[in-house]
């Protein structure tokens, strides 16, 4: 399928639109991470992510209790 000068201009910019907004999703994602873990009956240890600023996702998961869950 061709797409015209137009209709290839249009298309990105939905894309850039769909993009920005879904970005605005990702931290919530994060927070959902911590609870879905939670609820699975372990811990997620984590010191940043790339929703938050940082400059990598660091983290590690253990089971509550086990002599790795520091709280």
């Amino acid at each position: 399928m061709k797409y015209t000068k137009t209709e290839s201009i249009l298309w990105l910019a939905f894309a850039g639109s769909c993009l920005q907004y879904l970005s605005r999703l990702v931290p919530y994602l994060c927070v959902l991470d911590t609870l879905t873990i939670d609820w699975m009956g372990g811990v997620l240890h984590r010191t940043k992510t790339l929703a938050t600023g940082g400059d990598c996702c660091d983290f590690y998961l253990c089971k509550k209790g086990s002599k790795w869950d520091e709280s």
